[in-house]
């Protein structure tokens, strides 16, 4: 609990290190799916009762939701923007297969260049579609980035993260990111990565800011 303490604190005092402003309260990653505006985060960084935002090239987007879904922790968000850059989101997970997971966390500490880790996919639960993934230590911001296979294609969102050190993410499984297809107009093919760093170079324009105020 203190742990967990200290990291909001730190998170929410540094939130006017970018363009995120002094007012935000929150802050998640989340990354364009189309080609018009459309952006998938976490369900769990929407709050009905404050208005919710996209940061993107210092530049502030007042979003509108799409799709919400709190079972599956999925947020769909509308802005006005276009853009070439963009995920395809994939229908296949493989236990033992490598995945990148994308996102911002801490930025006053770690800085506000996207950051990643290399995981695998440990588990899949037919049940209720949850993927667990496991790969190094996360940190607070990590919520609503992208998990992408070697194809570079989105396989889930990082939901929850359990644990110290090595942890847990738990992702939607592809049957869970049908519902959000409806929603992306436009699919095109991705350049392949064999590497974090290969992830990064090829995805940081796709990644957003996420906050709410």
């Amino acid at each position: 609990m203190v742990n967990y303490l200290i990291g909001l604190i730190l998170l929410c005092s540094a939130l006017s290190a970018y363009a995120v402003p002094r007012e935000a309260v929150s802050m998640c990653s989340g990354f364009f799916i189309s080609n018009n505006g459309l952006v998938l985060t976490a369900a769990h960084c929407y709050d009905e009762t404050m208005d919710i935002f996209v940061e993107k090239d210092n530049k502030s987007y007042k979003a509108t939701v799409l799709h919400l879904d709190r079972n599956t922790d999925l947020l769909v968000l509308k802005i006005n923007i276009n853009t070439k850059d963009f995920f395809t989101v994939s229908q296949i997970n493989q236990v033992g297969a490598e995945v990148y997971v994308l996102g911002y966390p801490l930025p006053s500490y770690l800085g506000w260049n996207l950051k990643g880790v290399t995981a695998t996919i440990t588990r899949v639960y037919l049940k209720d579609g949850l993927v667990t993934v496991h790969g190094s230590s996360a940190c607070f911001g990590n919520s609503g980035g992208p998990v992408v296979n070697q194809a570079n294609e989105v396989l889930g969102v990082a939901s929850a993260i359990h644990g110290e050190g090595p942890c847990s993410y738990f992702l939607i499984y592809a049957n869970s990111l049908k519902t959000i297809q409806q929603y992306t107009i436009v699919t095109h093919r991705q350049n392949s990565i064999f590497s974090i760093q290969q992830a990064k170079e090829a995805n940081e324009a796709k990644m957003v800011i996420i906050y709410r105020k």
